[in-house]
């Protein structure tokens, strides 16, 4: 039987997130270098280092990803006000990064393809800046609905996440598939629900525990033809 719905994943499947994330980063680095004086590998440091922090400090919520902390963070570990450059540091970075966004090839015909279905986009990562990627690849027409893990309130592969994004398009699991990139966060989640989960392989290795539920593609031109086979 046809899915009724697709659960799809945004950063790094529908573009790749390395070519917009490099240069942000290294932006918003040289930006806080000139203004804080620390040379850029200190403030490259720090970054890595702040990151990691909050990463473990608010592992599992929305907030772990947000650039803001991060570079507060980076603020407090060098030792000036995090009032002064970290908000601007964050617009530095999402501007560079915003701009920098390329979708993967195939991409907007694989959209065109299953118009018949329903579409959610569920992504970790907070609102403001998940729907400013989309309306920045004027996705905003083409999806029912939008989950992010902050307004969830946790991450992938947490059912509650994908319960969300199912709820809200008056769905059942077992007529909906899961599309991503990450084998642990977006096939592991969907298959845990009984949902058929379309694994877009990349250069990642693969998982030594497969599942029948999960299907590997590398190309969206392939996922065309995938969804509708079973």
């Amino acid at each position: 039987m046809p899915f009724k719905a697709v659960l799809l994943d945004l950063d790094n499947t529908l573009y790749d997130y390395e070519t917009a994330h490099r240069p942000a980063l290294e932006a918003a680095i040289t930006f806080l270098s000139d203004a804080s004086g620390f040379g850029v590998d200190t403030v490259g440091g720090a970054y890595k280092e702040g990151r990691s922090q909050i990463n473990r400090e608010l592992s599992g919520q929305g907030a772990s990803h947000s650039r803001l902390l991060y570079f507060q963070r980076v603020s407090e570990l060098l030792g000036f006000d995090p009032c002064l450059h970290s908000l601007e540091a964050e617009r530095v970075y999402w501007e560079r990064f915003i701009s920098k966004m390329e979708l993967r090839p195939g991409a907007i015909e694989f959209l065109d393809s299953i118009k018949d279905m329903q579409i959610a986009i569920v992504t970790d990562l907070t609102a403001q800046i998940q729907f400013q990627k989309l309306r920045h690849l004027n996705f905003q027409n083409r999806f029912q609905a939008i989950v992010t893990s902050e307004e969830a309130g946790i991450e992938k592969p947490d059912a509650r996440i994908f319960n969300l994004a199912l709820n809200k398009l008056g769905c059942d699991a077992a007529d909906a598939c899961v599309v991503g990139d990450n084998w642990k966060k977006d096939i592991l989640g969907g298959v845990n629900l009984g949902m058929r989960s379309f694994w877009m392989r990349l250069q990642q290795e693969k998982p030594r525990v497969s599942s029948e539920l999960a299907v590997e593609f590398e190309t969206f031109e392939q996922l065309k033809t995938l969804i509708r086979s079973f």
